[in-house]
């Protein structure tokens, strides 16, 4: 019987050490999660302030393809105020700010100064001179030709008018002289 005591006695100690393992476990994901989420936030965080700085250095590595606002002297915020970073980081992990997309600029300096750029710029120019061109001439030559087809419609409808009125005559004259 002690055995038996002993066996279930040692068995309903694992057993709460399994209940006050399985709650502690429980808590340490909670906190887990907690602490992932407050990362990811993190994490986006610092993305966003990469790709600021990274846009920044690509204006300062090319300046001839900063955007027309640069180019104008009209200042743009690049660090972002203090408000809207409150506001990040109290957004939700689903809430995270979208990244901002790199932005299509005009290498001005290069297009306003460069001998090459203005040959192709002529380059270009011209072959739409020439698009045009052929495009006009097409044009003109389906008109003559659908003119000439007109005229040869026009001298068969006479030729042919002229054929029925010369039988008409005939029958008329076989006619009379019967």
């Amino acid at each position: 019987q002690s055995s038996i005591q002993q066996a279930t006695s040692s068995s309903s100690v694992q057993k709460s050490t399994n209940s006050k393992h399985f709650h502690s476990t429980r808590s340490n994901v909670e906190q887990l999660i907690e602490e992932n989420i407050k990362l990811k936030n993190e994490n986006a965080l610092l993305k966003s302030q990469i790709s600021v700085a990274n846009e920044e250095l690509n204006t300062y590595k090319n300046p001839g393809t900063s955007s027309l606002r640069s180019v104008l002297k009209y200042p743009v915020p690049r660090i972002p105020t203090e408000s809207s970073q409150s506001t990040t980081e109290d957004q939700t992990g689903s809430d995270l700010p979208s990244p901002r997309k790199k932005r299509k600029t005009l290498p001005f300096s290069r297009l306003l100064t460069s001998k090459e750029s203005w040959r192709q710029l002529e380059e270009v120019n011209r072959e739409v001179e020439r698009k045009a061109d052929e495009v006009r001439q097409k044009k003109e030559l389906a008109a003559q030709k659908k003119e000439i087809a007109a005229q040869k419609k026009a001298e068969r409808e006479l030729r042919l008018a002229q054929k029925n009125k010369k039988r008409v005559q005939k029958t008329l004259g076989k006619q009379k002289g019967l």
